[in-house]
């Protein structure tokens, strides 16, 4: 059987890898804060450095296993400890109550956090529940709740289920995700994410963290995946490309999608002069609202975390 990677490219992605995660350690702030772009507002960029960003690059980049890694993640870690909240939770911005994607994402990376490690947050996040069982994404009370319907939002449930967990409380929503994938109605469950590959990689996560959640659901996942990977290889998305390699390799299903090459080209073709990629739409304030987050060094994180997985094949 011939090597996934050609010689020449498996030097290629060596080099691109080294270039991004210098390009990384030259971004991130010394305190370990990520920064991010908010497009909107009549044509305005806006920088920010939001928990959810750095927890979201710290989750791409647990594919790498490089020590040179570690300070990074050291001072990522610090950065989002920093923000936590009582009990243990986060908000994206201080405008905001906080909120379950970033309380879900950033207590994933935070489990030696004294609150995170005595689950001090749990209670919290179950009391954000619907009548369904479905985790609703504002940290708020109860009447507040009412008022923002909109916001059960199907990434956010996954998430949520990564950190808490496979037990009864959580089944309700794992089942609604389950119906959702397989009545092929996932992108009509989208408040904040564009995307659904957006969903598949969250889904892919909570059932590598949480088995068995979502373990039924693993090869029509990969199948998703590769679908959507396959329809962009000429398109301009890389950062979904680089998450859907690695949600691919944790389903061990590289080999079989029969995409490595194509994959390590668009990556490689697609780094910028400073080693990093460009940042595409991550997630948006709700459908209605024309704002949009982006992020490079995000971006950057995807595609060295996909390299990674490509080279250990």
């Amino acid at each position: 059987m011939p090597p996934l990677l050609s010689p020449t490219t498996k030097k290629a992605l060596e080099n691109a890898r080294r270039r991004g995660l210098e390009f990384l350690d030259d971004t991130v702030r010394p305190d370990g804060a990520w920064p991010s772009t908010i497009v909107g507002f009549g044509g305005k960029r806006i920088e920010e450095h939001p928990p959810f960003t750095a927890a979201s690059g710290f989750l791409a980049l647990e594919s790498c296993e490089l020590l040179q890694v570690e300070p990074l993640r050291s001072r990522t870690r610090d950065y989002i400890a920093r923000l936590a909240i009582y009990p243990g939770v986060w908000r994206y911005w201080d405008s905001l109550p906080p909120d379950l994607d970033d309380t879900a994402v950033c207590s994933l990376i935070s489990d030696r956090h004294i609150w995170i490690f005595s689950e001090m947050n749990v209670e919290c996040v179950l009391s954000c529940r619907d009548q369904e069982g479905r985790f609703r994404t504002w940290i708020v009370s109860p009447s507040e709740a009412d008022e923002d319907l909109n916001s059960i939002d199907a990434v956010v449930n996954a998430n949520v289920v990564a950190y808490l967990g496979d037990h009864a409380e959580t089944r309700p929503a794992q089942r609604w995700l389950e119906r959702l994938i397989r009545d092929g109605q996932e992108a009509d469950a989208l408040v904040f994410y564009p995307e659904c590959m957006d969903l598949y990689v969250a889904m892919v996560r909570a059932a590598r963290r949480a088995p068995p959640a979502f373990q039924t659901l693993r090869p029509t996942l990969a199948e998703r995946i590769s679908a959507g990977l396959d329809s962009r290889r000429d398109g301009t998305d890389v950062m979904r490309l680089a998450q859907g390699v690695t949600a691919l390799d944790v389903l061990k299903e590289v080999k079989n999608a029969g995409i490595p090459e194509d994959a390590a080209h668009r990556i490689i073709q697609e780094q910028g002069a400073r080693g990093g990629w460009p940042g595409y739409k991550v997630w948006q304030r709700g459908p209605e609202f024309p704002v949009e987050f982006q992020s490079e060094a995000l971006t950057t994180a995807a595609c060295i975390g996909a390299i990674s997985c490509l080279l250990r094949h």
